[in-house]
């Protein structure tokens, strides 16, 4: 990927965070405008489904997962395969509605039970959850285990950002749905939603970042082994 960044890696990372960013405050600003009846199209709406903050969402997650699966091929890094997998999955939940008809389906199943404000399709959706990230979270550790000096390098860059995506996702995603015939409710589903915009941004700005820099020096590849368990 070499061509992606002809010249001023740095320029190229501040221009397509700046914009990104900027596109993202800009659909949040039109969320405000359409609640407040200052615009017409309940697309603008960041919490629509189907709208144009989430087509945006889409575009962001399968463009960082296609810049991932670039770089595994480029250095063969297993880390940054199963990344392009994860994201793979975030695009294909938003787009196709996977968690809220799994808690739906878990809650009629399992006849999961209403506890306080929650309801039973909320509580399938955390089980949902759960189901799918225990095994990513395995995966991940083994690929932080067995993984090369590449793989770890790219490891911690990734988590951050993933992880701040993971608690809007899930954390406000809860909050918001327990909340959601409270007065409080709009404004916690703005915040589950924006805040997942903008994390995502900081995702996908942190594939590129690894793209655009160039490899560890060899000092730091022998610093990171060294760094590893010993026990593999």
């Amino acid at each position: 990927m070499e061509w992606f960044v002809v010249r001023g890696p740095r320029r190229t990372l501040t221009f397509a965070f700046a914009l990104t960013v900027g596109l993202d405050l800009l659909l949040i600003g039109a969320d405000i405008l359409q609640r407040n009846d200052l615009l017409s199209d309940s697309r603008f709406l960041v919490t629509h489904e189907r709208g144009f903050g989430e087509f945006f969402q889409y575009a962001k997650a399968m463009s960082a997962a296609v810049l991932l699966a670039a770089l595994a091929v480029r250095q063969r890094s297993r880390a940054a395969l199963l990344w392009a997998l994860l994201l793979m999955f975030v695009a294909a939940d938003d787009s196709l509605q996977l968690h809220e008809r799994a808690g739906q389906l878990l809650a009629a199943k399992l006849a999961l039970p209403a506890i306080g404000a929650a309801r039973p399709a909320h509580l399938g959706e955390l089980l949902f959850y759960a189901i799918v990230g225990l095994p990513a979270a395995a995966a991940l550790a083994a690929v932080w285990l067995r993984g090369g000096a590449e793989d770890r390098r790219i490891m911690p860059v990734l988590l951050c950002s993933f992880g701040a995506l993971v608690v809007c996702a899930v954390g406000l995603d809860a909050i918001a749905s327990l909340t959601h015939d409270s007065a409080v409710g709009p404004l916690f589903a703005v915040l589950e939603d924006g805040g997942e915009m903008l994390a995502l941004t900081t995702l996908v700005c942190s594939v590129l970042y690894l793209l655009v820099q160039p490899a560890a020096s060899r000092h730091d590849l022998r610093h990171l082994a060294a760094a590893a368990p010993a026990a593999r």
